[in-house]
């Protein structure tokens, strides 16, 4: 059939797609893919009974919902073939690749067929596999080379993005100018917020109404652009980038005194300007020890009118029955309470709301139990030291152990592909000892990559403990809910109550009885054989300790 008439009977799938990055190559745009691919219908007598059609990347897996429903119309017997440019219009990752050889191999897929190329379930798969695994690294090679050279950008001072408001890009130069058009109206809008008077409305109602503002496209300006214009760095001068970070050289908009007023500003303004805990030191590390379902928190404030005394209790000012115009001055002067709840809202839960200071004390009792001494890390450290002469004695011997079977299979592959190109394995079996092979090298290889510090994770953890409960009480809020996060395992609160214990490896080091053990010290000599039975015995327990960083 394949050799006599190869597009008899056969039901084609058009597939063409474009990334949403190469809109400047015509060549991959979907128009000259579908005008090319259906002249090669035409010339082969090939029938199409379908077309889909993508615009977006193939690198990552189930981001293309075209190229999924061709597949469900492959596996539901609609169609028999696929006809593309190339084959790395298909895939560019192993996930999508794989399941499109798995399909040809098992004559799911009768044919690939591209104006040059054609790929069928009898063929070797070897050249289909070279061509999705060029996509795939040139996918990655591209996504390295990009961000290597936005970091570099920002290094030097670039933007790496469309300009913001009140500057536009300068495409020729790759830089970024003042907007002659707006940036002297957007000054204006950081004025009228640095006064302190106006709203985020009332300064977008002005731009919009009074000045007349319109952005390059023609749109007025929102409230939720204007905030978020008013958190740009950028204004003053300093570029954030994903994880790159510097000082750019646009001409900047403000000065870094006028960005922090500002930001001092809008908090005053926003909903938790007057709150006494800003940061909920408790939400987000237990869990309802009834509904299991979050614990969250919200502040009460209450508060006197200053005409005519009356009870208040709204966060937000508001006109009092006595005609007073309540402000936020007046509701910063009323008094706070936190409370903790449980978030559940769609099942009956009986828990009770919680007072801060009842938590505080709690966790500052937990922490209290768990905190050591100075005495006692002096000694742990030489003990660490000890046990750690004999972990990279260990490591070093694995490490040669996984070197030399790495080298084995890595043989055993090379073998492989020599007996592959000689036509002594058919295929099929060929693929599965090259992926069982493979899979073995990748394992050896991520394993020599990680490099056991479980050492340094437990002077770490020793550390973190010493004096814990004097660094606590002294934290913010912030920092304490670090501490409890890192320190907790699972807590959960029930009437009233915080049920938690800290994770295992802080419990061990505790645990140590530091009266009778901290005078056996570790022995000189780094021969386990001078190990006498005490000194044997806290050398065990302390690669325990160790051993336990590894599952943190």
């Amino acid at each position: 059939m394949y050799q006599d008439k190869p597009y008899e009977n056969l039901r084609f799938g058009l597939y063409a797609r474009k990334s949403e990055e190469d809109k400047k190559r015509q060549i991959q745009s979907i128009e000259s893919q579908i005008d090319v691919l259906n002249e090669c219908a035409e010339r082969e007598g090939i029938k199409i009974v379908k077309r889909y059609e993508d615009c977006a990347s193939a690198h990552k897996p189930n981001n293309r919902k075209n190229f999924s429903q061709m597949l469900q119309d492959i596996n539901d017997k609609k169609i028999d073939a696929i006809l593309c440019w190339k084959a790395d219009r298909l895939a560019r990752n192993h996930i999508e690749g794989g399941m499109v050889m798995h399909c040809l191999e098992k004559s799911i897929i009768k044919m690939i067929k591209t104006p040059y190329k054609t790929f069928l379930p009898i063929d070797n798969n070897l050249p289909l596999t070279i061509e999705f695994g060029m996509a795939n690294q040139y996918s990655r090679d591209l996504s390295v080379n990009i961000k290597r050279g936005n970091s570099t950008k920002v290094k030097n001072g670039g933007w790496c993005h469309v300009a913001p408001y009140g500057y536009i890009n300068n495409r020729l130069e790759k830089t970024i100018e003042k907007d002659p058009e707006r940036f002297e109206m957007i000054r204006k809008m950081w004025d009228l917020l640095l006064t302190g008077e106006y709203s985020m409305k009332k300064i977008c109602d002005i731009a919009n109404n009074d000045w007349g503002y319109r952005s390059r496209k023609n749109r007025p300006m929102t409230t939720g652009s204007i905030h978020a214009l008013f958190n740009k760095p950028f204004y003053y001068g300093y570029i954030k980038s994903g994880e790159n970070s510097g000082w750019g050289n646009h001409q900047p908009m403000i000065t870094y005194e006028e960005f922090h007023k500002a930001q001092e500003i809008m908090k005053a303004k926003g909903r938790k300007a007057h709150t006494n805990d800003k940061e909920y030191t408790f939400s987000g590390i237990m869990r309802c020890g009834e509904c299991d379902a979050a614990i969250t928190a919200e502040t009460k404030v209450k508060y006197n009118c200053p005409k005519c005394n009356k009870k208040q209790t709204a966060k937000h000012p508001k006109k009092c029955i006595c005609g007073y115009e309540l402000t936020y001055s007046d509701v910063a002067k009323g008094k706070f309470y936190t409370y903790y709840l449980c978030s559940n809202g769609k099942t009956p839960c009986s828990q009770k709301v919680s007072r801060k200071e009842d938590l505080t004390d709690q966790f500052e009792a937990i922490i209290k139990q768990i905190t050591i001494n100075h005495s006692f890390v002096e000694w742990a450290k030489k003990w660490l030291d000890f046990t750690e002469s004999y972990a990279i004695e260990d490591r070093m011997k694995k490490q040669k152990r996984k070197e030399k079977e790495k080298k084995t299979l890595e043989l055993q592959r090379s073998n492989l592909i020599d007996m592959r190109m000689k036509n002594e394995i058919d295929g099929i079996l060929f693929k599965e000892k090259k992926d069982t092979l493979e899979y073995k090298i990748e394992q050896i290889e991520c394993s020599l990559r990680e490099k056991s510090n479980a050492i340094e994770k437990t002077k770490e953890c020793i550390e973190f403990i010493e004096g814990l409960n004097n660094r606590y009480k002294m934290a913010s809020s912030k920092s304490k809910k670090h501490i409890l996060l890192k320190l907790l395992s699972n807590p959960i609160l029930m009437d009233k109550k915080v049920h938690g214990k800290a994770k295992k490896i802080y419990i061990e080091l505790k645990s140590f009885n530091i009266h009778e053990i901290s005078v056996i010290e570790p022995p000189k000599s780094l021969s386990m054989k001078d190990l006498e039975a005490k000194q044997e015995e806290l050398f065990q327990r302390w690669c325990y300790i160790s051993s336990l960083t590894e599952k943190m």
